[in-house]
């Protein structure tokens, strides 16, 4: 009689392999239409372009011929004050490149994919963590509610809160909330550290 219980998965196709690519990356990362993209960039170099000629006067690197419409105005508020305009203009330059990176960049949903063979397994931040928690607290013999846990893209925060004059094992608690992450097997580097706080 034979064992049939952990018979192999069938080798998936390239093909396969790419498809559960796209799905892991598509459930990983939000998506953005390419008409909130345009609006976002459109956005930014309207915030930036006024302080970036701000700047460049203010430097002495004049741009002949060159006027953004409402850049006089932002010229006049720098002219009034040096610092202050310098300050409004710088502003409005990180603005702008900030707004400029969230229209270029894909949104990172708070979830992490796990390994698994032959099927796309994701997981949210949230259950990981409360997962984590709760090993972390069982490992340090405490009750759950003892333990909080922060799970960022690469790394798990356990903090244990002590009642005074009781301390918590914050060594074990790291080990037992380590252990799972090693079970869970999530895709990339999942660091854990585990600590003290006195309530």
């Amino acid at each position: 009689m034979t064992d049939t219980t952990q018979e192999a998965l069938p080798a998936l196709s390239p093909a396969e392999r790419r498809t559960m690519r796209r799905l892991e990356r598509r459930e990983l990362h939000r998506s953005r239409s390419l008409s909130a993209s345009i609006a976002l960039a459109a956005t930014a170099l309207a915030v930036l372009a006024p302080g970036a000629l701000v700047l460049a006067e203010r430097a002495g690197i004049a741009i002949p011929g060159l006027a953004l419409p409402g850049s006089a105005e932002v010229d006049a508020v720098a002219a009034q004050g040096s610092p202050a305009g310098i300050g409004i203009a710088i502003a409005a330059l990180v603005l702008g490149l900030v707004l400029l990176g969230l229209a270029l960049t894909r949104g990172r949903r708070a979830r992490h994919a796990l390994e698994r063979d032959g099927v796309v397994v994701i997981a949210e931040d949230r259950v990981i963590a409360a997962a984590l928690s709760r090993a972390a607290a069982r490992a340090a013999r405490s009750t759950p509610d003892r333990a909080r846990t922060l799970v960022s893209r690469g790394s798990a925060h356990v903090a244990l809160r002590t009642q005074p004059g009781y301390r918590l094992d914050a060594a074990a608690a790291k080990e037992g909330a380590a252990a799972l992450v090693d079970a869970l097997r999530p895709k990339g580097r999942l660091r854990v550290t585990a600590k003290e706080e006195h309530a």
